[in-house]
Formats: structure tokens, C-alpha cells, sequence
């Protein structure tokens, strides 16, 4: 058998071959007790640039030559930032976590404006990965109500320069918005086996259901192709729903036995776990234990937009795990993507999760975004306005996990 070679891109990676796929060997799935808390720390809630971290997106990707995450700040801005990773802290007072520095790159603004540049109106950045020399990044428009853009992507070229003015195109993923969420590096030897470096996945984490998977997905990208000639990206499923092919059937859980996967329920970033048969999915889910309505008042006297649990605490954060095993068999095309099931998820327990109100209620802070570190072995979450200690302000609070054993 000749080696395949799959050729470089101008936007995604440098040449590699891909000769007979390695033999996987017996790489093992992993429990999520393989993640041990291992501190937190806090961001500054000034105007950097073009926006800052107040009501932030959350969304985050890490980048290793400056031990540093990038973030999408304020929700209506969708502005990008580089803030430095401080030393962890242990304490479980908010006030006395370590503090990041200002930013390496302020925010700027990043989303092209204007029909002629966006004519799908592009509004809501859902996953940035570091790519080659720069960024990639997967964006929405948040209420596409017919359910029709096919827009995805964009590429900023310059990684240390947010401001260098991005003549890229506009790209279009294959999967749309069933693809079009969070971006994470397949490691050996899975990247041989699946033909690509690249994993993309989405959830219905926001409106118009029918345009999203109703449960955590995973799609590879074809970087065989000379992606940089075509705004076109083809993707192939490894894991993928819809409407008529739920991860739960029972998606408003009016039997009482849906411990999986709800209406509200969201997925926000997924990565293969170096040297293991782990494909891991964090976010966050409710209605698990209590009633899900829709627009209903809760218990608490607050009346909802949307589905939401009757007991405004059966909220909580959440993880799926899936054999990646799995998914080469639907690479293969013995299995659809849709009969893909995880063999262990559950509520993840994460410190700072939920905080006090005025009035002695409970806010709940979800996992908004998340980035995995591969040299540390560090998995970092961005929790949704968590750090409240400025009330007026809140912003989100970065807390660390470490894989051992690994």
C-alpha cells in the first residue's frame, strides 16, 4: 500500500503522510475520575480594546507559545482577546484566587460586518482553535429561523497580531451548524486513521432546533483538500443527530427517565484524549429530576423564555464520554452517526458552579467554553459569569483540571 499523502492547506496544516494507519494497539477509555481538580483563577473585568469580559461569551482556545488562553468577550461585541494563565490558585474564596494580567492582545472585534462581507449575518462566534500560524474560528447566526445558513467559518491569519486584516473568505463547513461549535486537535494515532488533525463539533445550544445535532457531535474535516482555493469544507460525521434521530427521544423528559440528554441541555467543547479511546464532550444539562416546560413559571416566581426546569436548581454541569472506537466505525461506514452512544456521562461537579443571589437564591454558572492543553495535560473551563464579585460586572472564572494517569 502507497503512502497517501494528505497535502498542506495555506489554512490548516503542514504537510503530513499518511502510510498504513498505525495499529491503535489497546488505547483505553477513561473514567472522568482521570480529571483532578487543580485550581482557578480569575480574569480582569476593565475594557481592553474593543470590549471586555463582562457578560463574556466565554468561548476559549489555548495557546502554548505564551501559556495563554484566547476568549471571546461581551456576547453583543463577539471580540476576541489573549489574556496570560497566572499560577493556579487553591482557595476556595473568590477574592483570594490569583488574578490574570492585562491582556497580551486586546479585544477586537472580529466578525466581518456588512452584507457584502457577511451576508449570512454572522453573529455568534461558537468555537476558535489555533490552526497553523493563526485562528480559526466557527460562528453562527444566533436565530437563523429558517434554519438555512450555510456560513461557518473564518480565518484570522496572524496569530500574534488579532488586528492583521483577514482577506480570507467566509468558509462553509459541510456539517453547517450541526459542525460548526468548538475545535480541537486529533491526536496520534487517530489523526492517521481518520485522515485528518482537525475535530469539529456542535450541539443545540442555541434556537431553531431542527439546524442542529439534539446531542453532542463530532465530525472530522478533510484537510486533503487545498482549503484556502475553496470557502467550501468538507467534513464527514463520526457522531451526529437530529430531530428524527435524538441522542434521547424524550427530549422535555415527561417520562422521568432521561438522564442524558434534555431540551436544555448544551455541549460546548469536545476533544480525543491523547493516547486513550476517550472522546470527551463537556457542558452542561438539566430537567434531569424535575419537570421541563415551555415559557413555564418555576418554582422560584421566575417565568422562563423558553423550555426550562420547573426547579430552578436541577440545573448543573455535565460531560459525556464516548469510545472513539465507535466513531472509527462510522468513519468505515459500519455505523451511523446517530447510533452513537456514550458509555459514561454524568453531572460534573465543579467548584464556584453556583453562587448566592440578593434574595438568597441560587445562580447557576454553566461551562460556556473549554480548551485542553496537551503538553501540561491541563483541561481548562471557562465558567459563565462565575467571578461576581463585582455584582454589576461579572465575568467568567477559569478553573483547571489535570488528566493523571495518562
Amino acid at each position: 500500500m502507497l503512502c497517501k499523502y494528505i497535502f498542506s492547506s495555506l489554512l490548516f496544516f503542514t504537510s503530513i503522510a499518511a502510510c498504513h494507519p498505525p495499529n491503535k494497539g489497546d488505547l483505553p477509555t477513561i473514567s472522568i475520575n482521570e480529571f483532578k481538580y487543580a485550581g482557578a483563577y480569575r480574569l480582569p473585568n476593565k475594557t481592553f480594546g474593543e470590549s471586555s469580559l463582562v457578560y463574556a461569551s466565554g468561548v476559549i482556545t489555548y495557546n502554548q507559545p505564551n501559556n495563554s488562553l484566547f476568549i471571546i468577550g461581551k456576547k453583543k461585541h463577539q471580540a476576541i482577546a489573549e489574556f496570560p494563565i497566572p499560577t493556579l490558585g487553591q482557595s476556595k474564596s473568590l477574592t483570594n484566587l490569583p488574578i490574570s494580567l492585562s491582556p497580551i492582545q486586546p479585544f477586537v472585534r472580529v466578525l466581518p460586518k456588512g452584507k457584502q462581507l457577511n451576508p449570512q449575518n454572522l453573529n455568534r462566534i461558537t468555537g476558535i482553535g489555533v490552526v497553523d500560524e493563526g485562528l480559526f474560528l466557527n460562528a453562527l447566526k444566533y436565530y437563523d429561523a429558517k434554519g438555512q445558513n450555510t456560513d461557518t467559518s473564518i480565518f484570522l491569519p496572524r496569530l500574534d497580531n488579532l488586528k492583521h486584516k483577514n482577506e480570507s473568505p467566509i468558509y462553509a463547513l459541510e456539517g453547517a451548524a450541526h459542525a460548526a461549535g468548538w475545535i480541537s486537535e486529533i491526536p496520534q494515532p487517530w489523526s492517521s486513521i481518520f485522515q485528518s488533525k482537525l475535530l469539529v463539533g456542535n450541539a443545540s445550544n442555541t434556537p431553531i432546533a431542527s439546524r442542529h445535532s439534539i446531542g453532542p457531535s463530532a465530525f472530522v474535516v478533510d484537510t486533503s483538500q487545498r482549503i484556502s482555493t475553496s470557502k467550501y469544507i468538507e467534513t464527514k460525521a463520526l457522531i451526529d443527530f437530529s430531530l428524527k434521530h435524538k441522542l434521547h427521544e424524550d427530549t422535555y423528559n415527561e417520562k422521568g427517565d432521561n438522564d442524558v440528554w434534555t431540551v436544555i441541555s448544551h455541549a460546548n467543547y469536545g476533544f480525543i484524549v491523547p493516547n486513550t479511546s476517550t472522546y470527551a464532550v463537556f457542558g452542561s444539562s438539566g430537567g434531569h429530576y424535575s419537570q421541563i416546560g415551555y415559557k413555564i413559571t418555576q418554582s422560584n416566581g421566575h417565568k422562563c423564555g423558553g423550555p426550562c426546569a420547573e426547579d430552578p436548581a436541577d440545573y448543573y454541569n455535565f460531560y459525556w464520554l464516548f469510545d472513539v472506537n465507535d466513531m472509527v466505525k462510522v468513519f468505515q461506514g459500519k455505523k451511523s452517526p446517530f447510533d452513537i452512544l456514550p458509555y459514561e456521562y454524568g453531572r460534573l461537579k465543579i467548584p464556584f458552579e453556583t453562587s448566592k443571589t440578593a434574595n438568597g437564591g441560587l445562580n447557576f454558572h454553566r461551562i460556556s467554553g473549554a480548551a485542553f492543553d496537551k503538553h501540561s495535560k491541563t483541561l481548562y473551563f471557562s465558567l459563565s459569569n462565575a467571578d461576581n464579585t463585582t455584582i454589576t460586572k461579572p465575568v467568567p472564572l477559569i478553573i483547571a483540571y489535570k488528566l493523571i494517569n495518562q
